[in-house]
């Protein structure tokens, strides 16, 4: 178990050994829900060639540009 406290702006610290088994880095994003009355923390990491994703992503399926930044922005972010 894990304790941290949240300043006055509602910051808080993950702990260094949660941040390492879930290889948590400096400058990513975490994802916060509400799932069956819990909070939970998700990592999402950031993207090193968006381009080169995108390309995966348009082999996947037929759509549009504009389709396809979205659904990379909400895989990816």
């Amino acid at each position: 178990m894990y304790i941290t406290n949240v300043t006055r702006k509602g910051q808080t610290t993950i702990p260094a050994e949660l941040r390492a088994a879930f290889g948590i880095q400096s400058e990513d994003r975490v994802e916060w829900t509400v799932e069956e009355g819990r909070l939970v923390l998700k990592p999402r990491k950031r993207v090193k060639d968006p381009l080169a994703e995108l390309a995966k992503l348009r082999f996947k399926a037929s759509k549009t540009a504009v389709e396809l930044c979205k659904t990379a922005e909400d895989d990816f972010w």
